[in-house]
Order: structure tokens, then sequence, then C-alpha cells
């Protein structure tokens, strides 16, 4: 998953947007050195907690993330909507990147970039 996320930053491929909002960002340029969050880690309240202090729009930008957001949300509200899961995302993330197995995907960025 990391290796092709990598690959698809070079060809700038949007495919993944529509299957899954982190391979989507994860393939985005300028998102190299990010890894993949597991899904039980970021649905794992505990985990998020004090968050939705630090991001506009927490809860949606959460569901943005998990792909649990309706689409029914208008354009001008989506591209603000972008950046605060952009935000909640790098959060999650530096609190992942600190457990095992965080470290142990960090790893596996750092030998594919």
């Amino acid at each position: 998953m990391l290796h092709r996320a990598v690959e698809d930053v070079s060809t700038g491929s949007d495919s993944d947007y529509s299957s899954s909002w982190i391979s989507w960002f994860l393939s985005s340029k300028g998102n190299e050195y990010f890894c993949e969050v597991d899904e039980d880690f970021i649905l794992d309240r505990f985990n998020l907690t004090g968050l939705n202090n630090e991001v506009t729009n927490y809860t949606q930008a959460l569901d943005l993330i998990t792909d649990q957001l309706d689409d029914d949300i208008q354009d001008e509200s989506r591209g603000n909507l972008d950046v605060q899961a952009r935000l909640l995302y790098g959060l999650i993330h530096a609190r992942w990147i600190v457990t095992a197995r965080g470290l142990t995907k960090m790893n596996l960025v750092d030998a594919h970039a």
C-alpha cells in the first residue's frame, strides 16, 4: 500500500479519491512521508482526545477521513473541509507514529523514499 501511494504521487492519479480519502491523501504530492494510520487507531476516540479543539468542523473532517461523509457537501464547503481533514490527519498521524505499529510503518515509508 505504501509503495503504491509513493508511485501514485509521481503519476498524479486522483483515482484513489473515490475509493479512500486516506489513499488519495497519501498519494498527493508533498505527503510522501506520511504513512497510513490503522483504521482502528483512527476510530478509537481515546486516540483523538482533544483534537476536536484543534480542528474546525472536527466531526465532518473525521467523517471525510473515514469515508463516512455524505456526498451532498457543497463544493465551497468541501474545499474547506478537505483542509481541515488534512490538518486532522496530520495530528492523528503525529500521535500514531509514536506507537510501536506507527514506528514500524514509518520505517517502511523511509525505506521506500
